[in-house]
């Protein structure tokens, strides 16, 4: 079985989150899709979530954020170009053989880091979350996605992030950034190209050649950047 990779040259989160959907249609029982992509400047709702429970919305805005909102649920999560965001696109029949909290810890072992994995979708080294996680599917292909966290700048994430203090007592911590933490606080030199690049090694497949020009990438991209998605959670 193949592992086949993409990468983005995008940083438009409405581009990018377009781009997955479409790959979901070219997974098979005979290769899986590894897809690394990186936001700018943006802030990405669950499926379920309000934007304005999560959010400073009008600060956001007012600073050149943009908001998304993604087709799994789970919690909100700020992108900047200190973050990595992979999507694993593969069959049901595949799933177990590429369970995310299996193959991302072998991966960072290469750089000496010991994770953890949690019941709340999350990877964790000495207990501090690097790693958020999620999971949908089409009714035949499952899109296993989630983030890592390089060197994200937390002050902006902390300052834009709004989540309830239910939650944050939920998780016995005072701030946003106290139960998080970057990679490059362990490993010093770690950057987001050379994360990548192991990521793509742990699979030894090849580069995915396919055309993004094309009418339903243009629908895609429309969907996910209008108002009523964004919002109201309306497809």
């Amino acid at each position: 079985m193949t592992v086949l990779y993409i990468i983005s040259d995008s940083n438009n989160p409405y581009h990018n989150l377009a781009i997955e959907r479409q790959l979901l249609h070219l997974a098979s029982d005979d290769n899986a899709l590894l897809y690394l992509w990186q936001n700018d400047n943006t802030i990405v709702v669950g499926k379920n979530q309000h934007v304005q429970s999560e959010i400073n919305v009008s600060q956001f805005l007012q600073a050149g954020g943009h908001i998304a909102r993604r087709y799994s649920g789970g919690g909100t999560v700020y992108h900047d170009m200190g973050n990595l965001c992979y999507s694993f696109i593969c069959s049901e029949k595949n799933i177990e053989k590429f369970r995310y909290y299996k193959w991302i810890p072998e991966v960072l072992k290469s750089f000496s880091l010991n994770v953890e994995y949690n019941d709340r979708n999350d990877l964790l080294i000495e207990g501090r979350k690097f790693s958020g996680n999620s999971v949908y599917n089409n009714g035949t292909t499952i899109c296993q996605h989630g983030t890592f966290l390089v060197h994200t700048d937390f002050k902006r994430m902390s300052r834009f992030l709004t989540p309830s203090s239910e939650k944050l007592n939920r998780n016995y911590v005072s701030s946003v950034s106290a139960r998080v933490m970057n990679l490059t606080e362990k490993q010093p030199g770690l950057t987001v190209e050379m994360l990548a690049d192991a990521l793509i090694l742990n699979f030894n497949g090849g580069k995915l050649e396919y055309n993004l020009d094309c009418p339903e990438m243009v629908q895609l991209e429309r969907f996910f950047s209008s108002s009523d998605w964004i919002y109201q959670g309306k497809s």
